[in-house]
């Protein structure tokens, strides 16, 4: 097969595999969501707090 001056022969574009960086940072983000939702659920039943109260300020008791 000849090419003529100025064309370039065809390429394949092929899809970049998975890296072992993709796989931890996957793993970190379920880590921390799975945390975040445990310390929810902690926080709502153990204390007694409504959802609406983890995200606003709380007043300190006086003694």
């Amino acid at each position: 097969m000849t090419l003529t001056p100025g064309t370039q022969p065809s390429t394949v574009k092929v899809k970049p595999q998975s890296n072992i960086y993709t796989l931890l940072l996957l793993l970190a983000i379920v880590v921390l969501a799975t945390t975040f939702g445990i310390v929810v659920y902690e926080l709502v039943t153990t204390y007694g707090m409504t959802f609406g109260e983890l995200f606003t300020g709380q007043q300190i008791p006086s003694p």
